[in-house]
Formats: C-alpha cells, sequence, structure tokens
C-alpha cells in the first residue's frame, strides 16, 4: 500500500476569482481512505515542501484549524477521515515509507541505492530459497540413509551433520570401485586369452566398463574386440572371434556364386582388416566381402566420429 500513498505540495493559482493570487496546496491520496486537498498561504510553500509527508499532512491540518476554515461537506470529511487514519501510529509510518521511497526516486544517488538495495533483497530472498531447498534434501538424505522400518544404510548412528555418513560412503563406493576395475581387468584378459569367450563373457565386460567409467586401464588390461562381417559396406553381423566371422563371408560367397572356387584372406598388418578373395579359373577376384576387427568402447568418443 506504501506505494500507493501519495502527498504533493505545490504552488500555484487556484482561485478562478483571483488569478493572480498564489497558493500552496497539499494534495493527499491515501487508497481506500480518502483524497483531500488543503490551500494555504503561499509564504508556506518553501517550508512544508522539506518536510517529511506526515509532518506536512500536520501542518495543514493544524493550519485549517487555527484559521477556522470553513469547506463543504465531503472536502471536510475526507480531511477528517485522512486526520483519523493518521492518529494510528502504523499508518504514519506507512506514509513515512511511502515519503522516503519517493524522495529516493526523485535523486540519481538514492535511485541508485534503491535499486541496489531491491537486489539485495532479491539476493536475499534467493540465498533463503537455497537453504529451505538445502534444509529439505538434508532432511530427504537421512529419510534415505535411515528409512523408518528399515536398516540403516551406513553402519553408524546419524548425528546432527551428514558428514560421517557422507565420508564413509566416498569410502564406500571407493572400495568397490577398486574391485570392479580389478574384476575388470580379469575379465578382459580372460576374454583375450580365449578364442571364443563367448557373449556372456562380454556381456559382463561391458557392464564393468559402464559401472567404472572414469577409471583408467590396468596395466596389461587389453580392450576386448569384435569383429565385423561386411559385404560393400553392408553389415552382416558381430562375431566374437575372426573365425567366425569370416565363416560368414565365404558361406554368402559359396551361396550366392555356387562356385568351387578357392578363398583366401588378405589382412592388413597395421588395422587388422582382412578382405576375402577369391582363387577362380579366371584368376584371383575379390569378393566384397569384408572382416573390420573393432574394440568395445566403455564410453563414447565424439572425436572418433570424425
Amino acid at each position: 500500500m506504501s506505494d500507493s500513498i501519495l502527498v504533493r505540495v505545490t504552488l500555484d493559482s487556484y482561485d478562478a476569482l483571483y488569478p493572480s493570487r498564489r497558493q500552496t496546496q497539499v494534495y493527499v491520496q491515501i487508497p481506500e481512505v480518502a483524497r483531500a486537498s488543503w490551500l494555504l498561504d503561499a509564504d508556506l510553500f518553501s517550508g512544508l515542501k522539506l518536510m517529511p509527508w506526515p509532518n506536512v499532512v500536520d501542518a495543514a491540518i493544524e493550519d485549517y484549524r487555527a484559521g477556522h476554515v470553513v469547506s463543504d461537506r465531503d472536502s471536510a470529511n475526507a480531511r477528517e477521515a485522512i486526520q483519523a487514519w493518521l492518529r494510528d501510529d502504523a499508518n504514519r509510518d506507512e506514509m513515512q515509507a511511502a515519503y522516503e521511497l519517493d524522495e529516493a526516486r526523485r535523486h540519481p544517488v538514492a535511485r541508485k541505492l534503491l535499486a541496489e538495495n531491491i537486489e539485495l533483497k532479491a539476493q536475499r530472498e534467493r540465498r533463503r530459497a537455497r537453504l529451505v531447498a538445502l534444509q529439505n534434501d538434508a532432511l530427504n538424505m537421512r529419510g534415505a540413509l535411515s528409512p523408518n522400518g528399515e536398516d540403516r544404510k551406513v553402519p553408524f548412528p546419524l548425528g546432527e551433520t551428514l558428514t560421517p555418513a557422507v565420508d564413509w560412503l566416498i569410502s564406500r563406493v571407493t572400495e568397490l570401485e577398486v574391485a570392479a576395475v580389478e574384476g575388470r581387468a580379469a575379465l578382459a584378459a580372460l576374454c583375450h586369452d580365449l578364442e571364443d569367450p563367448g557373449s556372456n563373457a562380454f556381456g559382463a565386460l561391458y557392464l564393468l566398463q559402464q559401472a567404472t567409467p572414469g577409471t583408467p586401464m590396468e596395466p596389461g588390461e587389453t580392450v576386448p574386440k569384435v569383429y565385423r562381417a561386411s559385404h560393400d559396406s553392408i553389415v552382416m553381423g558381430l562375431y566374437t572371434t575372426a573365425t567366425e566371422a569370416r565363416a560368414h563371408c565365404e558361406a554368402e560367397e559359396r551361396r550366392a556364386n555356387s562356385s568351387e572356387a578357392t578363398f583366401d584372406w588378405i589382412e592388413d598388418e597395421e588395422d587388422g582388416v582382412a578382405e576375402l578373395v577369391a582363387e577362380t579359373v579366371l584368376g584371383e577376384e575379390s569378393t566384397g566381402y569384408v572382416v573390420t576387427p573393432l574394440e568395445v568402447a566403455s564410453a563414447y568418443d565424439e572425436e572418433a566420429d570424425e
């Protein structure tokens, strides 16, 4: 409501019968109470202009009372309503706050301070909201660590702070991560040593890689591979061994050409890509079948797609 309270002191001609006569007008607006004006002597203007609003209204009321000014009933009732409203100290404080805000808006330095004050209040409110959110998070964490009717998730009672519980959880996660990395290294070595470890072993290795994406490979740990069989860039299947991938290619070539050709594989020593060629009566011919070794990645590599 303070922003809507208004008091203005002006010096002008307000009497149509005497246009050369100047008077001081005190205009007061209080929402849901009244609007009223007091016309005073011109020499009061300079003093009233510098007063806080409650004092201005007091001076106007006292001047009318001392001068026994007579006015119409509506104007008199409006002035009386404002006078009655000002008898309440809380209302006077509200008018004073409106005066200070109005003064702040009128002066550059005060406007700057007012803007900074508004920002500080908004900042305080944001911090209060964050504090409430953190308190709610702490309550939720306590509920998760020590749910009603269930065993605690940490091996000790929760105290005033959750720091000991968080430290224990971090330590426990580190222990489990070390065990997972060791298991990953052992399984990767097994997949590498076996000619055909099987899809279950590769699936388990993939899960371990997903569980430990941020940990480097252990010394001696190898990255497992799969072998892609393709024909003219069309993928036919993925296999855990190069032997099975090549057998697929040879079977497709025999089925397509029904020939008695002899097959041979030409393997690139650098990247291990092998190309199937057929020996016929016409000589050596390319079949378009290729087996490409691929490493099983544990995380997405954006640069690998470029």
